[in-house]
Formats: structure tokens, sequence, C-alpha cells
């Protein structure tokens, strides 16, 4: 159980570090501009389909892209320009 001197002293820390630092106070309004997905949570779907496995992630929205080695290689058996296209 925590002392109301122990209370006070985190509410204080707490209430000073969102004036110093508004944007944490705020993270209700961030905007991540360049979301990402690493290959291998769809690992499946790249080794049946790349191609169009790909095409649907960026018709989701994914520009960023991080690859794993696959039974295929590196890229899944694609070269790195077949990707970026």
């Amino acid at each position: 159980m925590k002392t109301r001197r122990e209370f006070l002293k985190v509410s204080g820390a707490i209430t000073l570090g969102s004036m110093l630092l508004p944007s944490c106070a705020d993270a209700g309004n961030l905007k991540v501009k360049n979301i990402g997905i690493q290959l291998y949570s769809v690992r499946k779907e790249m080794l049946a389909d790349p191609v169009g496995t790909l095409k649907k992630l960026a018709r989701i929205g994914y520009k960023e892209l991080e690859s794993a080695r696959s039974d295929k290689g590196n890229y899944y058996g694609l070269h790195p320009k077949e990707i970026k296209k």
C-alpha cells in the first residue's frame, strides 16, 4: 500500500512531466504517417502468392515493409525491385 507522501510525489511528477512534454499528455491526437508491417506476420500468404499479398497490403495502406527469411529466401522469391513496385 502506498503512503500519502508517495502518492503526492508520483502525482507531482506526472503533472510536471505532462507540463514539460505536452505531446505525451495528448497521445490521443498523434497521427502515425508511415505504418509498416513485418512480412513474417503474413508469411503463409506471402509463400502462396507474394505479388498478390503485396498488392493487398498496399491497398490497405502499408508502404513500409520488413522482410523475413522464408523457404524461398529473404524476399519470398522476389527481387527487391519487384517488392518496391
